[in-house]
């Protein structure tokens, strides 16, 4: 759990500059800095959203407001560009580490840069992932009904509109439904 003062450090800002990385330029509303857990020990990444989806119930019931950070988090680093292209694991291909409008696996790694590296998990190609969007949604509606802060739904539903737009192109008959390729 760290401060919020992080984002405004000018080193980090030289840092994520140099590296290419388009951060969104958004305003947050919140006060209690970001708050970060690891998957496992074997899957060393910050708040994989996959696996928060479960257990993200706990963390609105009982600490509602380092829920809304950790969204606020997500909604914001789905709107990033990692112009960075890497080997997968799996397939060997290549894949663009962050695209806008995907919501991201994790916020990163704590060996590497987290919340400004976003998706430091290789293994498969991210991007194209469908469940990641349909459970930001499902989480921010469910975030709202809980703690009905205004402020919260009005910073995240831009957001929610741009993963519905992304995870929508994965429907390539026209039928309202996301095609299945066998992968997440």
């Amino acid at each position: 759990w760290i401060g919020d003062k992080v984002a405004d450090d000018p080193e980090r800002k030289k840092y994520q500059m140099a590296l290419q990385i388009e951060q969104p330029q958004t305003e947050t509303y919140l006060t209690v800095g970001r708050f970060g857990y690891l998957e496992s020990l074997k899957y060393i990444m910050v708040n994989t959203y996959d696996v928060h989806f479960y257990a993200s119930w706990a963390l609105a019931m009982l600490f509602p407001l380092l829920e809304l950070s950790l969204q606020n988090d997500f909604c914001q680093s789905t709107l990033m560009v990692h112009n960075v292209e890497w080997k997968t694991l799996h397939s060997g291909d290549r894949a663009m580490r962050k695209v806008k409008g995907a919501v991201p696996h994790d916020l990163g790694n704590p060996g590497d840069d987290p919340w400004t590296w976003v998706n430091s998990y290789c293994i498969q190609e991210i991007n194209s992932w469908k469940d990641l969007n349909s459970k930001l949604v499902l989480q921010v509606y469910r975030d709202y009904h809980l703690t009905r802060n205004k402020a919260f739904l009005k910073a995240c539903w831009p957001v929610v509109q741009i993963a519905m737009d992304y995870v929508a192109k994965f429907d390539r008959d026209g039928d309202g439904m996301i095609e299945n390729e066998g992968f997440p």
